[in-house]
């Protein structure tokens, strides 16, 4: 209900030429024929894109996925090597944002500096809603990373391009 909200909410903004939407090509991205978007071919389409994306990844569904177990704080640890090296290997510029649920932080609140954003939903919100809210925010190409059909299906809703996270975890080797 809340992914609901926050998607009913994002879509005049976009429909309206604010945000993203003066900056979407006429022709939409899309994974090539043949590529799924739950298998390692997605990222390494993603990589090789030479345009600027931004890439906004489920924390904790990656770490849980990577780790086989829920346990949030190694999740996090995982995660962030993970994700600097998918930065490295990108022909292109890729912005990586990776968004955490917390009961403690705003959704602005970094938890390390460096190269990948790392932002927490804020007090009453999920990380699902932040996902889907940044996918309708963000100028140009965007890719989300989720195993979650509420979050992929949520943020391809607002124009983005859904990829699974198994996607990431068989790309890098992990899982």
């Amino acid at each position: 209900a809340r992914l609901d909200q926050t998607a009913a909410m994002a879509r005049p903004a976009a429909r309206s030429g604010a945000g993203r939407a003066a900056a979407v090509p006429a022709t939409p991205v899309r994974l090539p024929q043949g590529v799924a978007p739950d298998e390692r071919g997605a990222i390494e389409w993603l990589l090789g894109l030479e345009v600027a994306v931004t890439v906004i990844v489920d924390g904790y569904n990656l770490g849980f996925l990577m780790l086989g177990e829920r346990t949030p704080g190694p999740a996090r640890i995982r995660v962030a090597p993970l994700l600097r090296h998918l930065q490295k290997m990108a022909r292109g510029n890729l912005k990586v944002i990776v968004v955490y649920d917390s009961n403690l932080g705003s959704a602005e609140t970094p938890l390390v500096p460096g190269p990948v954003a790392v932002r927490y939903s804020d007090a009453g919100a999920t990380a699902d809603d932040e996902i889907v809210r940044l996918a309708a925010a963000q100028d140009g190409l965007v890719v989300v990373v989720s195993n979650d059909r509420e979050v992929r299906d949520g943020s391809e809703a607002m124009g983005a391009i859904p990829l699974w996270a198994r996607a990431l975890t068989e790309w890098s080797g992990t899982r």
